[in-house]
């Protein structure tokens, strides 16, 4: 019943199972109770409580440190990777999805082995690796596909238009999108607004914003709450931002839009919140309200995390943060930072973005060679705009970029 609900994406209905089957157990030997305890820690941190998740998954290893059955290690393990992965520890969930795998498959449980195999997936993408990640997705989606794990391949399915998108290829984006939803609809699975969104912003980096934002607003209507927190409100405002600023302006002051807490152990989605609340926020020329993120923008920066699926580098938000506040130096070496991730590996995506906001700082200290420097970027970012087919960014460029002749 527990993996109905998750499948679901129900987290209260299987938080509430859990805790009766609990409740049913609570006088009986810990070896009984210990795959709920752990399956506990794990739904509440993919509903997005990582700091509870934390505290549930150390009581119960608490509970369990004498127990030498191997199967309650692996479902310790597979706690650790959940609770790990929502509060965007790419490396530790990947390490512990490793041990999950070879410790199911030992035991025999192939379903339990191939279920968190998304993790590392993630993991590389996060990491800059994407010829890594799609090695990844060609090794475990068959196999999910032979044992009959739909959850699991949907989650493989959603990193296909991740990869297209960071290559650059936006119409195999869009393409990879339609059929990862096309798939979790046909297997009713509740996670296909995830696919939704890739798809939708698949549509709006090619300028098709109204299509995007009917499929964005639609989502963010029924979105429930998980590790993800109701990330496509961001979207929305995002989106709204290049289209419509007043209407963005007006989105934002009425949708709650969960962001990171400084000091405390935050989830997935505030992240993928903050990267576009950055971007919106900067489009729409609110120097004072980016300069007041610097603080989580730093954080984040220092962070493991070098690539965001379908949104911007975390280098870049940081670049564009600092100069909001006019810490010059620090901005520039988070743009130089996120350029050379872009030049060094298959990141196509982010290669112009990143050098406009880079160029847009120069322009705003005007120092020395800035604005030469500054033309030199703009020129280097609309040749990729165009390459890409980035409709919507390529236009506000030619805008800046006349602006700029006449300084």
């Amino acid at each position: 019943m527990r993996c109905l609900w998750i499948w679901l994406a129900d987290f209260g209905a299987a938080l509430a199972e859990l805790e009766r089957a609990l409740a049913v157990l609570q006088v009986a030997p810990v070896s009984l109770r210990a795959p709920l305890l752990y399956a506990e820690a794990a739904a509440l941190s993919v509903r997005g409580d990582v700091a509870e998740a934390l505290e549930k998954l150390a009581a119960a290893d608490a509970a369990c440190a004498l127990l030498a059955d191997p199967y309650v290690q692996a479902r310790g393990a597979t706690a650790a990777a959940h609770v790990s992965f929502s509060a965007m520890r790419m490396t530790c969930a990947s390490e512990f999805e490793r041990q999950v795998r070879a410790a199911m498959t030992a035991l025999g449980r192939p379903w339990e082995a191939i279920d968190a195999a998304y993790m590392p997936v993630f993991g590389h993408v996060s990491h800059g690796r994407a010829h890594e990640a799609a090695t990844l997705v060609d090794d475990f989606e068959p196999r999910a596909e032979r044992i009959g794990h739909r959850g699991c391949q949907v989650a493989l399915q959603l990193v296909r238009p991740v990869l297209r998108h960071l290559a650059g290829d936006l119409p195999g984006a869009e393409r990879e999108a339609r059929s990862a939803v096309e798939f979790a609809r046909l297997h009713h699975n509740s996670w296909e607004f995830l696919a939704e969104i890739r798809l939708a912003d698949s549509l709006f980096l090619q300028g098709k914003t109204a299509d995007a934002l009917e499929i964005l607003r639609r989502v963010a209507a029924f979105e429930p709450p998980t590790r993800f927190k109701q990330h496509s409100r961001g979207f929305v405002f995002r989106c709204l931002s290049y289209v419509a600023p007043d209407a963005a302006r007006a989105y934002l002051r009425d949708t709650e839009i969960s962001l990171p807490t400084e000091g405390a152990v935050n989830a997935y989605g505030h992240w993928y919140n903050l990267m576009n609340v950055v971007e919106g926020r900067y489009v729409l020329g609110d120097r004072d309200a980016v300069a007041a993120l610097m603080p989580l923008t730093e954080m984040f920066a220092a962070s493991e995390i070098r690539v965001m699926m379908f949104a911007m580098l975390p280098s870049a938000a940081a670049g564009i943060a600092a100069a909001a506040t006019g810490a010059w130096d620090a901005s520039e070496a988070h743009f130089r930072e996120g350029v050379a991730l872009c030049d060094q590996t298959p990141i196509r995506i982010g290669q112009g973005t990143t050098r406009e906001y880079y160029a847009d700082m120069l322009m705003m200290r005007g120092a020395g060679d800035d604005h030469a420097r500054a033309a030199t970027l703009y020129a280097e970012a609309a040749d990729n705009y165009a390459q890409i087919g980035l409709v919507l960014y390529a236009s506000r460029l030619a805008e800046k970029r006349a602006r700029l002749t006449s300084v």
